[in-house]
């Protein structure tokens, strides 16, 4: 057996093994022991040459695997990453849909108080309701001041800055405040209710003429009017005059009063309205809308922010001109439209019919109008459809039975739609009715007039 021709390190130690034996039989063998410990020895280095191999090449997996993995946790932030702006996305859009319908109810249900107003004529109530609207804006704006100034003398009172705290009194003097009055936001706010917002140029004269009366006879009882302009020019000229001083920096840094100027713009928009009122006998709120035009652009709008397939078959055996507000008319179809391409219909049909020229008119018997109705409308879809249970709860509620908002959608945040539809009819005295067919939705609409 030539051991060197044999590669097996197995085969190697047992040929050691045996000349091993024969060394001990046979003393003098020293050399071929030697031939075999050397070969021994050799088989070994390659032995370890293959283990640094190895070595490196496991150095080598396990740098790729560490990269491999710093790859996928980037990857996975940047997923992270990308799925919550999404989902920020998301929220803003469905956020700015909420506003939008909010604010189109309101527009439906300002345009229906409106109407009620033209019908009645009076105009009053507008002046009343605007009036109103100031009186409670200036409320709050005065109590706002208020609590502003009584803040910052609390301020300085608790930061014991009594040189201060005088110096900012003397520049509320000019308001009617007096230094009692900063011991409660209440006093404050009601000297301030004293405060004439108009000018003195702007009084009638026979205010002018009262208030010189009052000056005469009861300048002792009451008090003398303090007009804005006038308390604010003082004001700010005591400002000016600490104004070199460091330690009446609080009369510069804060100017809680120049929120009055707020209050005087309303009363100059409301000054501009009666204004118009006076000159105009009427206001015209209404326009004349080609009723396929306005269904034609709530199609369009409904396409361009649903991205939908679907499609539309308009069928105008009557085409009437509404004199009504085209806004409101449109966001009423467009608003069903959303529905229908909500529910996954592929199809969406309207129709619209002259009811006098038409034998049999589908539940016009559930409605008591005091005319026979102007305009009749069949909105069908082949969605998803609604149950009759929830038909019936819409139909309640459209038509007056059902006042409870929850009813309207099954929807998170939904039923603004319906409420528009609601508000809307009501300014053409009209009615709808909800139909449950199997896979199909049916929506009956009649107009009894065709203007507001």
């Amino acid at each position: 057996m030539n051991p060197v021709q044999d590669n097996s390190i197995f085969s190697k130690e047992e040929q050691t093994l045996d000349i091993g034996k024969e060394i001990c039989l046979n003393p003098p063998a020293y050399e071929k022991m030697i031939d075999e410990y050397g070969n021994l020895y050799n088989e070994y280095k390659k032995l370890f040459k293959h283990f640094k191999k190895l070595i490196k090449l496991s150095d080598l997996l396990q740098n790729e695997l560490k990269q491999a993995r710093d790859s996928q946790k980037q990857l996975n932030l940047k997923l992270k990453e990308s799925n919550d702006q999404l989902t920020e996305l998301n929220s803003k859009l469905e956020y700015a849909n909420i506003q939008l319908s909010k604010r189109q109810h309101f527009i439906v249900k300002l345009i229906n108080d409106l109407s009620k107003i033209r019908f009645s004529g009076d105009r009053h109530a507008i002046r009343n309701f605007i009036q109103r609207i100031f009186e409670n804006e200036k409320n709050i704006l005065i109590g706002n001041i208020s609590q502003l100034v009584y803040l910052i003398s609390q301020l300085l009172i608790k930061q014991k800055a009594d040189h201060e705290l005088s110096l900012f009194q003397e520049a509320c003097q000019s308001f009617g405040l007096t230094p009692e009055s900063f011991s409660n936001p209440k006093l404050i706010e009601n000297k301030l209710h004293r405060i004439v917002i108009k000018n003195p140029v702007e009084l009638h004269v026979a205010d002018v003429d009262k208030q010189e009366v009052k000056s005469k006879f009861f300048g002792k009882i009451f008090s003398k009017d303090i007009y804005l302009n006038d308390a604010y020019l003082k004001y700010k000229e005591t400002q000016k005059k600490y104004q070199a001083n460091e330690a009446a920096e609080v009369l510069w840094q804060y100017d809680p009063f120049s929120l009055f100027y707020a209050l005087m713009a309303i009363q100059e928009i409301i000054q501009e309205v009666n204004k118009r009122f006076q000159t105009y006998d009427n206001i015209r709120f209404f326009n004349e809308v080609l009723f396929s035009e306005a269904v034609v652009q709530a199609k369009e709008q409904a396409i361009y922010e649903k991205k939908c397939q679907s499609d539309f078959n308009f069928d105008f055996e009557f085409n009437p001109v509404l004199t009504t507000q085209e806004d409101a008319l449109i966001y009423m179809f467009r608003d069903i439209f959303y529905n229908s391409i909500d529910a996954k219909a592929s199809m969406i049909k309207l129709v619209c019919k002259r009811p006098t020229l038409e034998i049999d008119m589908p539940y016009l018997h559930m409605f008591n109008f005091d005319i026979y109705p102007s305009l009749y409308i069949c909105v069908e879809d082949n969605g998803s459809g609604i149950s009759p249970d929830k038909a019936k709860q819409l139909n309640d509620y459209l038509n007056g039975s059902e006042y409870e908002e929850h009813v309207l959608s099954t929807k998170e945040k939904g039923g603004l739609g319906t409420k528009n539809l609601r508000e809307f009819l009501r300014l053409h005295r009209g009615k709808c009715h909800y139909e449950s067919v199997p896979q199909n939705t049916k929506i009956h609409i009649f107009f009894e007039r065709l203007e507001i």
